[in-house]
């Protein structure tokens, strides 16, 4: 899990400042594909779910995240959820605004530099599980990229 692990507490007080706890019940959409949104989130109890929807309208689950985990971060940068969340249970995020995490870095930009890297570090991981997927199932031995399209 990637966390906020290396933030002092005067940092982490810093964060919560610039944020706003929002709570959702149980299947409550949090986001959708889509939807314009440049918002980051913590989640601070509880569990969602990151998923997708087939041509029949069943829910696929990509991911499910819980407590001290973060999404959002490629909202942060282009505005547009990819995926949808969904509450699991109730659950309580913090949520951090594009505009307040632009102004934290210009006020504070070794503080702003410590969450940028956050950031990188986990779409680092979701970008070496996505290349780890496409070589088991495209390169190692399955459909040829002629396929994929």
């Amino acid at each position: 899990m990637i966390e906020f692990k290396n933030f002092t507490e005067e940092e982490l007080e810093k964060i919560v400042r610039i944020s706003a706890v929002k709570a959702y019940q149980e299947d409550e959409i949090i986001f959708k594909e889509g939807d314009e949104d440049s918002s980051f989130y913590i989640i601070i109890r509880g569990c969602l779910r990151i998923v997708k929807y087939n041509e029949k309208n069943d829910e696929i689950i990509l991911a499910d995240i819980c407590t001290g985990e973060f999404l959002g971060e490629t909202a942060i940068v282009n505005e547009r959820h990819q995926v949808n969340a969904v509450a699991s249970e109730f659950i309580e995020l913090l949520t951090i605004e594009q505009k307040n995490l632009k102004l934290l870095i210009k006020e504070d930009p070794n503080l702003g530099n410590k969450c940028l890297f956050v950031f990188l570090e986990k779409i680092s991981k979701k970008l070496d599980k996505t290349n780890r997927l496409f070589q088991e199932n495209y390169i190692l031995g399955s459909p040829s990229i002629q396929d994929m399209s």
